[in-house]
C-alpha cells in the first residue's frame, strides 16, 4: 500500500504484555462480560467499586484475579449489603456461594496507577483481534503486513482522503480493515456509529481504487459487543454496506475463512 502512495501518519503495536492480557479476556469474555462492564464504567465514573449480585460473582471472580495477575488491580474486597442495617458489611467471598442469588454484593478494588486499567476499558479488544491474526498469518508463512490503530492518508494529487482503522493488514494481494468496539454501538442524534464505520470503509475503498496498491481485494469486518449491541441491529445497521459484523469469538474462525 505504500508503494501506490498511502501513508501511514501514525500505528501502533501491542507489545506482549497486552496481548497475553486481550488473549485472556477475550477467550473468556462470554463469562467476564458482565463484570468487564461493570468494571468499565466504574472507572468511567471515577470509582474504585461496582456491584453485582451474588449468582455472579463467581464469573467476577476469575475476572479480578486476572486484573490482579495482570498488575491491573493489586486487591479487592467484598461486601454485602444488609437490608436490616441499610448499609454495607464485609464479607468473606467463601461465604457468598451460600447467599439468594440476588444478593446484592459490593466490588472495591485498589487500582494501580500507571497500569493497564484504560486498556482493559477498551483497547483489549483490538489487541485480541490484532495477535489472532498475527499468529495466524505467521504461522502459515504469508507475506504480510499489520497495524494497529493506524491514521493514513491518501496522496493529496489523486484524493483527499484520511482516516483510521483499529487494525489494517495486507497479507499477498488481499487487504483486511477492522474495526473494533466493545461498547455498546449507537444511532442517535449527534452520533451514528453504524454511519461512521460504513464512511471509513467506503473511504478506503475509494483510496485503493484510485492509487497504484498492489491489494486487489479488500475486506472490512466490524469486531462487536454482541452482549451491548444485538446481532439482528448489527446486521441491520450494516446491511449494504461491505461491512461484515461479527462476534469476538468468531475472529479465528473469519481469519482462516478469508487466509487459507
Amino acid at each position: 500500500m505504500h508503494k501506490g502512495g498511502v501513508d501511514l501518519l501514525s500505528f501502533y503495536k501491542f507489545d506482549a504484555e497486552r496481548c497475553a492480557l486481550a488473549s485472556t479476556i477475550g477467550d473468556a469474555f462470554r463469562d467476564w462480560q458482565f463484570c468487564w462492564d461493570r468494571f468499565k464504567n466504574g472507572l468511567a465514573r471515577g470509582e474504585s467499586k461496582f456491584e453485582l449480585q451474588a449468582q455472579d460473582f463467581e464469573a467476577a471472580r476469575g475476572f479480578l484475579d486476572a486484573m490482579i495477575r495482570a498488575e491491573v488491580i493489586a486487591s479487592y474486597e467484598t461486601w454485602m449489603y444488609s437490608h436490616r442495617d441499610k448499609g454495607w458489611d464485609q464479607i468473606n467471598p467463601k461465604r457468598i456461594r451460600h447467599l439468594n442469588p440476588r444478593q446484592p454484593i459490593g466490588i472495591k478494588f485498589d487500582l494501580i496507577k500507571g497500569g493497564l486499567s484504560s486498556f482493559v476499558g477498551g483497547d483489549w479488544l483490538t489487541a485480541y483481534a490484532f495477535q489472532i491474526i498475527d499468529d495466524h498469518l505467521s504461522r502459515n508463512d504469508f507475506d504480510y503486513e499489520i497495524y494497529t490503530q493506524v491514521r493514513y492518508e491518501a496522496p493529496p494529487d489523486v484524493l483527499r482522503v484520511s482516516g483510521d482503522f483499529d487494525v489494517l493488514t495486507r497479507a499477498g494481494q488481499k487487504a483486511l480493515l477492522i474495526e473494533c468496539k466493545s461498547g455498546r454501538l449507537r444511532s442517535e442524534s449527534g452520533r451514528d456509529d453504524f454511519v461512521d464505520i460504513a464512511a471509513k470503509a467506503s473511504g478506503f475503498r475509494q483510496v485503493l481504487q484510485k492509487v497504484r496498491a498492489e491489494v486487489v481485494d479488500i475486506d472490512f469486518l466490524l469486531v462487536f459487543n454482541p452482549y451491548l449491541s444485538t446481532h439482528e441491529q448489527v446486521i441491520a445497521g450494516f446491511e449494504g454496506t461491505g461491512v461484515r459484523p461479527i462476534r469476538p469469538d468468531e475472529i479465528r474462525g473469519t481469519i482462516m475463512e478469508m487466509f487459507r
